[in-house]
């Protein structure tokens, strides 16, 4: 069996145990940004079930919800939302958004996407777990997904180097940056 289809399994398995649940440090980050930024419209990259739309729609903080991702696993039901199954390396769709969220899902998209994200969306906004082994869970995982995670500091370089601006950020062992290409 490639390596790809392990992937998916194991995605497919994962999606299915993480909750949608405001607690989870990602979450708190992404849904603060959004109340934050103004983001109304939005585009969630490597969405899984859904969970960061269906947190905004419950908290009323999102007019437009649409997320991507390769497996089609969405639970979410709302006039307000769609869920698209496509290979979110590159744009499947037109529109504009007012922030494009990466949650904890920037490694398998590839850092080549934002540039191609930050043309449909004003903010690129980019939660993560360092993978750093001061962070024992984190960089375990990390290994298990084949060292494909950017610490802080080498995905802050990597959003300059592309021309975008970051207009904020948090380091830690859940970090974020918020960046435009404007």
């Amino acid at each position: 069996m490639s390596r790809g289809p392990r992937r998916l399994w194991y995605l497919r398995l994962f999606y299915r145990l993480y909750p949608a649940d405001p607690s989870l440090l990602e979450y708190r980050l992404a849904l603060d940004v959004a109340r934050k930024r103004g983001c109304r419209r939005i585009l969630d990259v490597g969405a899984a079930r859904c969970n960061l739309g269906r947190l905004l729609l419950r908290e009323n903080l999102a007019d437009l919800y649409v997320g991507l991702d390769v497996l089609d696993i969405f639970s979410l039901r709302d006039p307000r939302a769609l869920c698209v199954r496509a290979d979110a390396r590159s744009p499947p769709l037109r529109g504009r958004f007012d922030c494009a969220f990466f949650v904890n899902s920037l490694f398998y998209v590839g850092l080549g996407a934002l540039r191609a994200y930050a043309g449909l969306a004003d903010l690129l906004v980019v939660t993560d777990i360092d993978p750093s082994p001061r962070y024992l869970l984190n960089f375990l995982g990390d290994l298990a997904e084949g060292r494909l995670r950017l610490g802080y500091r080498e995905l802050g370089e990597a959003l300059e180097s592309m021309g975008l601006r970051v207009i904020e950020s948090r380091p830690g062992a859940q970090y974020y940056y918020v960046a435009t290409a404007r």
